[in-house]
């Protein structure tokens, strides 16, 4: 990073100017200013045209850079979660984890209400476990519950029934694992409520182009590439689990049975 482009001398162990792009990102001014608006803006400005190319070797969904596993379709359920996920490409908002253990079908039904492939890169039935991962991280969330105690982290830890009984324990009020269930439906509906007011729509659940274009180059998976048409289909099987039309609103019906109509009547007045 050269000091006409940035004004400060961006090299390996420059402390004093890492503090000084720091400030400036805090303050909106100068170089730093420019970052602070996020990679994409910055990558933007400073390369024109040829910042397409570098946005294809930085894979974002929703603007958040990919994490290093899952987005190439190695595990299905993941990949699902990834395209979908309300805060971009985010690993600890609806991954379904569970999918990394070969469990047989029969166990994941046990955990999640039905059964689920035990081969991570089969397509069929991989919406719901999605949508059972993102409403358990809701609710873990909601009661300030650590996920890696629970069972998006592994089959043993605590599940909708055992967070019901500690919710009754800390209140004294009768707790279900059904009302707890529909807590996590209401987040996930909100959380789309705001999204769609803030511009996303349903081109934007979904993987880059890198998981459709680029083979994996090694290990068990090599060779394989996503199917963007059995992707698509999946996304529409998500979108219909969760009472949503086919472009990712959630339908009246939806909002009436979760008692967010009035939600939804002010994200459209914002």
């Amino acid at each position: 990073m050269n000091m006409a482009l940035s004004g400060l001398e961006l090299r390996w162990g420059n402390g004093e100017a890492a503090l000084d792009l720091i400030h400036q990102m805090g303050k909106c001014e100068g170089f730093g200013g420019l970052l602070a608006r996020g990679w994409r803006v910055a990558n933007r400005e400073m390369f024109g045209e040829k910042a397409k190319e570098y946005e294809y070797y930085i894979p974002t969904v929703k603007g958040e850079p990919l994490e290093g596993s899952g987005f190439k379709g190695i595990q299905i359920a993941q990949a699902v979660g990834t395209a979908t996920a309300t805060r971009g490409a985010c690993h600890l908002r609806s991954r379904y984890t569970l999918e990394s253990f070969s469990l047989p079908p029969q166990v994941h039904k046990k955990i999640t209400g039905r059964e689920v492939s035990s081969d991570p890169n089969e397509y069929e039935g991989k919406a719901w476990p999605t949508i059972w991962a993102e409403t358990l991280c809701s609710v873990a969330d909601t009661l300030g519950i650590c996920k890696f105690i629970t069972q998006w982290m592994t089959p043993g830890f605590l599940g909708f029934s055992e967070m019901a009984e500690l919710v009754e324990a800390a209140t004294g009020n009768p707790m279900s694992v059904e009302r707890l269930w529909q807590v996590g439906e209401r987040l996930t509906n909100v959380e789309r409520l705001i999204l769609l007011r803030e511009g996303v729509r349903s081109q934007d659940d979904w993987l880059p182009r890198k998981s459709f274009e680029e083979p994996i180059f090694r290990g068990p998976n090599k060779g394989m590439t996503m199917d963007p048409v059995r992707f698509k289909k999946l996304i529409m099987e998500y979108y219909k689990e969760h009472g949503w039309d086919e472009y990712g609103f959630p339908t009246k019906d939806t909002l009436d049975r979760l008692s967010l109509t009035s939600e939804m009547n002010e994200e459209a007045e914002r």
